[in-house]
């Protein structure tokens, strides 16, 4: 007599459990109420992107690789919950988190992280491997914030091509304005760059007014729970040279505590540091104060040749001044909002850096309710146009054959050449 063993195994798993393609489902907290803004990810497949609750508090998530996951939910004031996927019905495994509430105990004064970035003996120190060696990192970096012409989307071969160039300056750093693709930061971190991450607050806004306040933190929630754990964060920026309009305002300072604060909540003792970045010194309250405090940190101070500005009055909104002229080395009145006209005379024979920057002025524009984009207003739109005037500026050329191939709408006036004469 023979026996015969059969097994039989499909890709359901075992006790006949269903690998999920979707997982779905509503995030409660203790008390029956939808929660917003969860992230809500997959531990076991790092290569899934997290997905947020919605105002229900709802989440999907799709294309689900194959086997069996758990899910984790994250929401700053609450426990994080982690839990196995249930089998699929249907290929979709449904699932309904509840949150219990957090207290949290901020120390008043940080530990050393012992996360991947550090500061440490007021030295930035890095261990991207995790091995416990930390290293003293010299940022090398460049503003990172490419807007394609015609404010299209940056696509991937672009981004690509930023990479190549950013390796090509031998760079290790970038700094964003607002936030990044979290797939180029992945990209970046693998070829040794690293990012100071932007988180955009709008001058504008009354930050006196608990509410304008509560919608920023609600939004910084959302943004420190996304980028987090992304491999290329190097640390957290908040705002973007606030200190021309909020230099002397103790809301703005109170409020960078605020999110500092939460941002360390959030990541615990593997935190990222939190920056604020000002425009030079301008309107930071006593600069002199300012000064010993860096020196009593250990930061060297040199005093600036230029005391004072000579071209305040041109960012006044009466200001009368419609003219700025100055050489290529200018470094002042740069800032100013944007350029409607520029002559370049015997500048812009080769494509370079200097050229580009030039501009790169008249592209500044602030835009309606601080939009940085230009109107489709008929009336406004000559306002918002730029013209360049050159001599001897063969570049010229170059450049517009560049940006006609961007569907970008220019006009080109020939002046023939003259000789003045007098007798």
């Amino acid at each position: 007599m023979s026996i015969v063993s059969v097994f039989c195994s499909d890709k359901s798993g075992v006790n006949n459990y269903q690998f999920p393609k979707v997982i779905a489902g509503q995030v409660k907290n203790t008390s029956g109420l939808p929660l917003e803004n969860a992230k809500v990810s997959l531990p076991t497949a790092s290569n899934v992107e997290p997905v947020f609750t919605n105002a229900q508090g709802y989440f999907r998530i799709e294309n689900v690789p194959e086997g069996k996951h758990k899910i984790r939910v994250e929401l700053y004031g609450y426990e994080i919950y982690e839990a196995d996927v249930p089998s699929a019905i249907n290929g979709i495994s449904t699932i309904n988190p509840i949150l219990t509430k957090k207290d949290y105990i901020t120390p008043s004064i940080k530990p050393v992280s012992k996360g991947p970035v550090r500061i440490y003996n007021n030295k930035l120190q890095v261990d991207f491997d995790g091995d416990g060696n930390y290293s003293d990192f010299f940022i090398k970096g460049v503003a990172y914030s490419p807007t394609p012409i015609g404010n299209r989307p940056v696509n991937v071969q672009q981004e690509e091509r930023s990479l190549q160039y950013l390796k090509n300056l031998n760079a290790n750093t970038i700094r964003t304005y607002s936030g990044a693709n979290p797939e180029f930061l992945k990209k970046l971190a693998a070829n040794g760059i690293y990012c100071i991450l932007g988180f955009w607050v709008d001058y504008n806004v009354d930050l006196s007014i608990p509410s304008n306040r509560e919608k920023i933190k609600s939004d910084w929630i959302k943004f420190v729970l996304q980028f987090k754990d992304n491999p290329g964060l190097l640390m957290w920026n908040i705002g973007n040279e606030q200190n021309y309009q909020n230099g002397n305002n103790a809301y703005w300072y109170s409020l960078c505590q605020e999110l500092a604060t939460i941002a360390y909540n959030i990541e615990g003792e593997k935190y990222h540091p939190v920056a604020i970045n000002n425009g030079e010194i301008f309107n930071i309250g006593d600069a002199s104060k300012f000064k010993k405090y860096l020196e009593q940190q250990g930061i060297t101070v040199d005093q600036d040749v230029i005391t004072s500005s000579l071209f305040d009055n041109i960012k006044m909104e009466k200001s009368k001044i419609n003219i700025l002229i100055g050489s290529k080395k200018f470094i002042e009145g740069w800032d100013t909002w944007r350029v409607s006209s520029m002559g370049l005379l015997n500048i812009g024979k080769g494509q370079g850096p200097q050229i580009i920057q030039l501009f790169g002025r008249g592209v500044r524009l602030k835009g309606k309710n601080m939009s940085l984009k230009r109107s489709d207003d008929k009336f406004v739109k000559p306002l918002e146009t730029l013209n360049i005037f050159g001599i001897k500026a063969d570049y010229l050329n170059k450049f517009l054959d560049a940006i006609s191939k961007e569907e970008v709408e220019f006009e080109t006036i020939e002046i023939p050449d003259f000789t003045l004469t007098s007798k």
